[in-house]
């Protein structure tokens, strides 16, 4: 019941997980996923209530499983590969470090491969060497080349001396972008000091990170979150210039300003599925705002999911889609149950109560307010990204539980310090002062993700995750969260920690 109360609340939610769940279907069609769909549907089919709502349910997962089927076909390769003339849209470019050296990544979808693969559209990456001048990425073209599967998804091998033929028809902004956010970054590593602060900066800005000895130093941590745009990031710079404009705007104009910059930002950092799921709730969130109606979170997740998977369904594939939803619906989730449980140990006092204290019990009930805080997001946003973690990497970072309590507060007053930087920008030596104890700021916090050396101690490994265990966890923590989510929280561990501390009393 209370269940069905939930999906009634959050129907969006309830949609979009149907439409998710067509997606997967059609690309994948595994046994295991007949347990989601059972947790999905059978609260309206035993209780035989809300039945249209179930039926438009059904109707948007055999839509979405149709038209995913009859739009997108991933073709079995032999294991040398197939030579043929490829129709490459280009979505994205960049220049990329690798261990062998710089190389040009093209990525983007194969929609036809000559003469083999008429009408099948698969996503593929393409690279070049950087001493060859790369084609630029504005167009589409037709490609005479090798192309290969491998475990990370296909790639296309260009013959060499054979030219890239344009798509006169055809535009992508992928070059643009890429050639904006080199001058950004350019920009940014000139106002520091510090090579490594600027890097740093650059990526939490334009979400692209060359430096490999900085990811391997972040991932030693868990804390690679930190190097792709997402919620977090948007957060921070929605939070930011929604600030500064109820400074200088009324509110009408401050909405609209605030729309059109963070779409402005969206589009400058391309369309990436963290990043459209980021704004897609950031501009529901102002579309709330404007109507003076509070939108739940929970909704406005289904929304950017059904806004998704409408523009492409192959998104719902890539690891940092499946991982931005995953670990967003967990804290929306679980942040309010773990509230509850964490403020049974450690209480919540009102202000009267914490003004009465001396000086030393303030700043120990801070300390431990601050403690509370992250430990609530540390074990909302685990819960899923644990198992996630471990199915997708094989590994699990220690470090992260304790780096993950401090170190995004951390990073995110780094990029506020560098927001408030540009801001001021028109004032000279203010803006120098500011970017100048940034740089020395971001440099001693980045040396904390320097303090140990890489030790097998340091990690939980895995070398495979059954798919299998990993479905049925995600659906029965999911229920277990709505169950949670819908009653007063999860009072069978709450009471007893209650008791012990009525009978310390």
């Amino acid at each position: 019941m209370q269940c069905l109360n939930f999906w009634m609340i959050h129907p969006a939610l309830f949609y979009g997980c149907s439409t998710l769940l067509g997606c997967y279907i059609a690309f994948d069609p595994q046994p295991i996923l007949l347990f989601p769909a059972f947790c999905l549907w059978f609260p309206f089919l035993y209780l035989r209530r809300y039945l249209t709502s179930c039926l438009l349910s059904g109707l948007l997962f055999f839509s979405a499983w149709l038209y995913t089927v009859s739009m997108y076909d991933f073709p079995q390769l032999p294991e040398e590969g197939l030579q043929g003339t490829a129709y490459f849209q280009i979505e994205s470019f960049s220049q990329q470090k690798s261990p062998f050296g710089y190389q040009w990544v093209y990525r983007g979808t194969v929609h036809h491969f000559l003469p083999h693969y008429p009408s099948h559209v698969f996503p593929c990456i393409l690279t070049l060497p950087t001493h060859h001048a790369p084609p630029l990425a504005n167009k589409d073209y037709w490609i005479a080349s090798h192309l290969v599967q491998t475990p990370q998804g296909y790639r296309l091998k260009p013959l060499k001396h054979l030219e890239w033929q344009t798509v006169a028809t055809s535009w992508s902004w992928a070059s643009s972008r890429y050639q904006w956010k080199q001058k950004v970054t350019q920009w940014i590593q000139n106002q520091c000091v510090h090579p490594k602060s600027g890097i740093f900066l650059a990526g939490l800005i334009t979400g692209d990170f060359h430096d490999l000895e900085m990811r391997a130093q972040f991932a030693q941590f868990g804390l690679q979150h930190l190097l792709a745009i997402s919620g977090f990031h948007f957060a921070l710079v929605a939070g930011f210039l929604n600030f500064i404009l109820r400074l200088v705007c009324r509110q009408q104009v401050r909405l609209v300003v605030l729309l059109l910059l963070l779409s402005a930002y969206c589009f400058f950092l391309g369309p990436q599925p963290s990043i459209l799921r980021a704004w897609l709730m950031s501009i529901f969130a102002i579309g709330g705002e404007w109507i003076h109606k509070q939108s739940r979170s929970l909704n406005m997740l289904g929304i950017a999911l059904l806004c998704l998977l409408s523009w492409n369904p192959l998104c719902c594939l890539n690891v940092g889609f499946q991982l931005s939803f995953a670990v967003t619906f967990a804290i929306l989730l679980f942040l309010k149950p773990a509230q509850q449980f964490f403020q049974a140990i450690l209480m919540k006092r009102g202000l009267s109560q914490v003004i009465q204290m001396n000086r030393w019990n303030q700043v120990a009930y801070i300390f431990l307010s601050f403690l509370r805080q992250g430990l609530t997001l540390t074990v909302a946003v685990n819960i899923f990204a644990f198992p996630l973690t471990l199915f997708f990497f094989s590994f699990f970072p220690w470090m992260s539980l304790l780096y993950n309590l401090f170190f995004p507060f951390l990073a995110s007053l780094s990029l506020t310090f560098f927001l408030f930087g540009v801001l001021l920008n028109p004032v000279p030596g203010l803006a120098t002062l500011i970017h100048y104890f940034n740089d020395f700021y971001t440099f001693y916090i980045l040396k904390l993700t320097q303090a140990i050396i890489p030790h097998e101690q340091h990690y939980l490994v895995l070398s495979h995750v059954s798919e299998y265990y990993l479905l049925n966890y995600l659906c029965l923590t999911g229920l277990l969260g709505i169950h949670w989510n819908q009653s007063n929280g999860p009072q069978f561990l709450i009471e007893p920690l209650n008791e012990a501390k009525n009978g310390f009393s």
